[in-house]
Formats: structure tokens, sequence, C-alpha cells
């Protein structure tokens, strides 16, 4: 059994219903927002989405302040579970009530990045930047997260600019790292990734993401068992990543592991059934094997959620395989 810490969140927990005890004073949006950061805190992320939600709908006609955080905090776990969409709608919601907060504007262009809409990104990382925030960590992220969008439209050189700006204002800035890093890697310049990735870590080793890309890259240098190393460490910091999975089970199947690439897709496909790739990459197993039909129905499978999902290339991708497959099969 693990030892309890003053930080745990039982310990928390506990702390905090003894608060609600013993202060009078304590109100329901106060407990209600104690609620929401301990379901955070214990990962809780479907219930605390709904606690935002209805502190959010509660006080927006009377505190438009705490509605916005209430809307930024929804952002941020949206943002966490990967759903732009849903994490845009909110950060727009956090800056209608409270359009002076840097912090929120960098979020959005975090998330406009993500959507491909760079010039809009580009947008709200200026308005942080002429809001002059007082905390240089949120300016060097806004210069940092605009020198992505900047690298989205073609600008390299605009874009290793605002990255270096970003670590001269905060030299400690683990992002601006990691996007100079994402840079150098779409080069094709992987040693001075790896480098970069190595100093993101150096500062916050609890990035899962840079785990994530490092490993990618140490996998296109034939660098395999550190590739593996660095999925898993991805895995540990952000289990719900099905994109590790998939990666990791690539990389394994190089090595000549079918069985335990296999699994890594099936969990992939376990925690996100709508993840097209786990599907592809296990047809590909199963063809192996010589279960013919069950790799035609993931297949089958994979087209379809490439297509709902919008992936044009994964969808033309499998497109290219199917078509094969079945062209073999006839001929058979």
């Amino acid at each position: 059994m693990t030892k309890q810490t003053a930080e745990s969140p039982s310990q928390t927990i506990k702390e905090t219903i003894q608060t609600y005890q013993v202060d009078q004073n304590f109100s329901f949006i106060d407990k209600a927002i104690a609620d929401a950061n301990l379901l955070v805190k214990e990962n809780k992320v479907g219930a605390a989405v709904e606690k935002w939600q209805a502190i959010a709908n509660i006080v927006e006609g009377d505190d438009k302040n705490l509605a916005g955080h209430a809307w930024e905090n929804l952002g941020n776990l949206f943002y966490k579970q990967e759903k732009a969409e849903e994490a845009l709608n909110a950060y727009n919601n956090a800056i209608r009530l409270n359009p002076e907060k840097a912090e929120t504007h960098v979020c959005r262009g975090k998330v406009k990045n993500i959507l491909e809409r760079y010039e809009e990104a580009i947008a709200d990382c200026n308005e942080a930047i002429n809001l002059n925030p007082s905390q240089t960590s949120v300016k060097a992220a806004a210069y940092t997260t605009r020198g992505v969008a900047k690298f989205g439209l073609g600008d390299q050189a605009g874009a290793f600019v605002d990255h270096n700006t970003a670590l001269r204002l905060n030299s400690k800035c683990a992002e601006a790292f990691f996007n100079k890093g994402i840079a150098k890697m779409k080069q094709g310049e992987d040693e001075y990734a790896i480098a970069e990735f190595n100093k993101a870590i150096d500062i916050n080793p609890d990035m899962a993401e840079v785990y994530h890309c490092r490993g990618y890259v140490k996998s296109v240098l034939g660098q395999y068992e550190a590739a593996i190393r660095d999925y898993d460490q991805a895995i540990q910091l952000a289990p719900h990543y099905v994109e590790s999975y998939t990666n990791r089970g690539l990389v394994k199947y190089s090595m000549g592991q079918r069985e335990a690439a296999l699994a890594d897709y099936e969990e992939a496909i376990r925690i996100n059934p709508l993840f097209a790739q786990g599907y592809t990459y296990r047809a590909g197993i199963k063809l192996r094997q010589g279960f013919d039909s069950e790799a035609r129905a993931d297949l089958e499978t994979a087209l379809k959620l490439a297509r709902t999902a919008g992936d044009k290339q994964h969808q033309s991708y499998v497109e290219s395989w199917l078509a094969e497959f079945v062209e073999s099969t006839e001929t058979n």
C-alpha cells in the first residue's frame, strides 16, 4: 500500500470536508469549485467537466469573472482530452466574459493551431502579447505558440525567432524547446530535434508529448529500444494517449515482436474505439496471422472512422490498402 502524503488526493478530500463542516461561510459555489478541483486532481475528468459546466451556468449572470474562470477550466480539460472543438468553444466563452486575460488567448491560440487555423492563432497570440501580462511565463507561451502558427504557415524563420524570443523571456520554457524540436523534426533534422526534446525534458520531465515525439524520432533513426523506452514513459504519464500505443506497436512490429505489437494495438482500440489507426495496424497483424476476414473488417472500420474524423491522409492510406487486399483476394 502506498503511504499517503499531505498532497495526496484522499488527504485533500478529507481536509476539504472538514473545512465544509467548520466554516459556515463556505458558500455553495465555493464548495462546488473545491469539488471541481478535487475531481481534476483525482483525474475524474468527466465528473470535473460536469461540475465546471454547472458552475459556469449558475454564476454567469452574477459573476462574469468566475464564469470565465469556469469556462477556462473547461477548456483546459477538453484540451487534455484532445477535444479541440469543445475546447475552442469553452475558451470562446471564457474570452467573451473576460477578454483581458492573456493566458486564455494563448490557450485558444494553441487549440487553433491544432485545428490548423493558424492566422487566427496568431491573432490570439498577438492579443495576449499586447495585453502585456505581468507573468513572463504567459508572454513566453504566447510567443512560442505564435511560432507554431508561423511554422504552420510556412514561415520557418519567423517561427524560430518567436521560439527564441520565448526563451529569452523565460529560459525555463520547456514548451519553447519542445516546439523547436517539433519544427526540427518536421524539417528532417532528427538529431537537432532530439537535442531540443532533451532540453524540454530536463526542465519538465512530466511532459508526455515530448517523450512521445522523441520516441518517434528515435524510431526513425532505428534506435528501437530507446524509442520503446520513450513511449513507455509517455504512456506512464498519459495512459489515455492512444498514439503512443500504436507507435510503440509499430516499433515492436519492426523488431519482430508481433504479439507485443498486437497487444498495443488492442489497447489503443480499447482506450479509444474511434481511433482509426488502431484498426488499421491490427489489420496488418491479422493478415500475417491468416485471418483475412478479420483483417478486412478492421480495414473497413478504419476507413469509416477516418472518413468521419476527416483524416484524409489516413483515409487515402486505408483505401489503397483495402483495394489491394480486395484485388488479391478476388485473384486468389
